[in-house]
């Protein structure tokens, strides 16, 4: 008869010598050719590992390898997305300080990630929740706040009532919180923000540089969310005699401008009046007519018309953006 396989013992036994000699540590300092191989970090936030988690590490686990038989030096570490709402919300379930959970659910899950095999460098581990990690997300917020890159504004956000908690947008169904089915509000919370809109131009611009498949490029694209506006045709009924919107040449368009030089947000009225009055003189002095205007957090609205024979790129959105920027 043939016997059954019991992969078992097999595994215990390599896993535990490979471990022995260290066959999956990093010296980079040394490293010749190095290959860099990173997953998304897991939310130590349930007790243990979901099939999920080994969906997402197994390929790159695997990729990672075929590089190492390439001849590459491989540097795969791993590390524990520890905290916000996942571990707040595992808290409020079991009642147990998100500290304590974090630290025993860390442990549970590098035990089944080292039975899985996987070739993690376990000497250099990282937590976000040990003040090791996180000094240096705070100081890199000082950064932004010192340069006037981060600041402060009130939005939106999922929140239970019963829970008194902020839901991801994966946490609401049907309008309900996942967790005890009660309706979820929309509550205004103040909240810190990073100018990232600033960046929004090198941002996207940059991803054309970068070896990445085009399904990822345009999900970053969309992220970022740049817009460079919309182009509306209307049917004008304007009375004769209104400054350069009686013709029948004429185009009319509304735009949203995110200008790539602007160092500042509109955050007050008396800028973002100047800025209007900016653009109403190049306006003016361009043959263009504002029918509307509004300067938001970050962006212009603008409803324009101008005769249809010039271009609207390389003529009309070029004098505005640049006058929005100054």
């Amino acid at each position: 008869m043939t016997k059954d396989f019991n992969p078992i013992p097999v595994e215990q036994k390599w896993q535990k010598k490979w471990e022995e000699a260290g066959v999956h540590l990093t010296n980079l300092a040394e490293a010749q050719d190095p290959f860099y191989a990173m997953v998304m970090f897991p939310y130590p936030s349930g007790d243990k590992l979901h099939v999920g988690h080994w969906y997402n590490f197994a390929p790159a686990d695997s990729f990672a390898r075929y590089q190492r038989m390439l001849g590459k030096d491989v540097f795969e570490p791993m590390g524990f997305d520890a905290f916000g709402l996942p571990a707040e919300n595992y808290a409020i379930k079991t009642g147990i300080h998100p500290n304590e959970s974090i630290k025993a659910n860390v442990l549970t899950m590098i035990e089944q990630l080292k039975r899985m095999g996987c070739m993690y460098d376990w000497d250099k581990t990282l937590n976000t929740s040990q003040p090791e990690y996180y000094q240096w997300t705070q100081w890199l917020f000082l950064q932004m706040f010192k340069n006037g890159l981060s600041y402060k504004k009130l939005g939106n956000v999922n929140w239970c009532p019963k829970d008194q908690t902020v839901l991801a947008n994966e946490q609401v169904t049907d309008g309900k919180c996942e967790r005890c089915g009660t309706d979820v509000i929309q509550k205004p919370l103040e909240q810190w923000y990073w100018k990232i809109t600033q960046y929004a131009d090198r941002l996207i611009d940059g991803l054309a540089d970068l070896d990445w498949p085009n399904k990822t490029k345009i999900m970053q694209t969309n992220w970022i969310g740049r817009s460079e506006g919309a182009e509306i045709e209307f049917n004008l009924n304007i009375a004769r005699g209104s400054r350069g919107i009686n013709s029948p040449a004429t185009r009319c368009v509304h735009l949203v401008l995110t200008p790539k030089n602007r160092s500042e947000f509109f955050e007050d009225e008396t800028e973002a009046r100047s800025i209007l009055r900016i653009l109403d003189s190049v306006a003016r002095r361009h043959d263009i007519v504002i029918h509307e205007a509004a300067a938001m957090n970050g962006h212009v609205h603008l409803l324009i018309s101008f005769d249809r024979s010039r271009d609207l790129g390389t003529d009309i959105v070029k004098k505005l953006k640049g006058a929005s920027a100054r």
